[in-house]
């Protein structure tokens, strides 16, 4: 049963980022007028599927090895968070923005 919930899940998160760059790179395009956003923004939203699978592994293995150590895997989205809103602003090191 957990693989299924990964697939569906998985396959989710990739459906749900394609809308919102479709939806997003459709609006920048219409709104600016130049159509070339339009892939761009689409893609700046489908680049992100990998790391929602990375952590949706992590919280798989973490919930397979020690299931009361999953809520650890918030870790990971929150410090991607901080780090993609604060960064700049708290001028992290290029190495802090790149994790």
């Amino acid at each position: 049963w957990l693989a299924s919930h990964l697939v569906v899940i998985g396959l989710t998160a990739a459906w749900l980022l394609l809308l919102a760059g479709l939806g997003d790179g459709f609006g920048a395009a219409v709104s600016t007028g130049e159509a070339s956003l339009f892939g761009d923004v689409l893609l700046g939203h489908v680049a992100h599927t990998p790391a929602v699978w990375l952590v949706l592994a992590l919280a798989a293995l973490l919930y397979g090895a020690v299931p009361r150590a999953l809520p650890l895997a918030w870790i990971v989205v929150g410090y991607g968070a901080v780090v993609g809103f604060f960064g700049p602003l708290l001028e992290l090191s290029d190495t802090a923005l790149s994790v």
